[in-house]
């Protein structure tokens, strides 16, 4: 039978990394919308804003289960 062990330092340098990451991708939202007229143009401005507010919502919703 197979088992399963996890080393709890690790899963927290884990869990910290991902944080950070986390953190950084939600502030992506802010940064970018303080670029807007210089990015490119207003479809490019779009699809960037677009993403950004998808991605700002889908993480509020994992922070909510964590």
């Amino acid at each position: 039978m197979a088992t399963f062990t996890v080393d709890p330092a690790s899963l927290r340098a884990l869990a910290a990394t991902l944080g950070g990451l986390c953190g950084e991708m939600d502030a992506m939202h802010d940064v970018a919308s303080g670029f807007e007229g210089v990015l490119g143009g207003r479809a490019l401005e779009g699809e960037i804003q677009h993403f950004c507010s998808n991605w700002h919502y889908g993480i509020g919703d994992r922070k909510s289960v964590v």
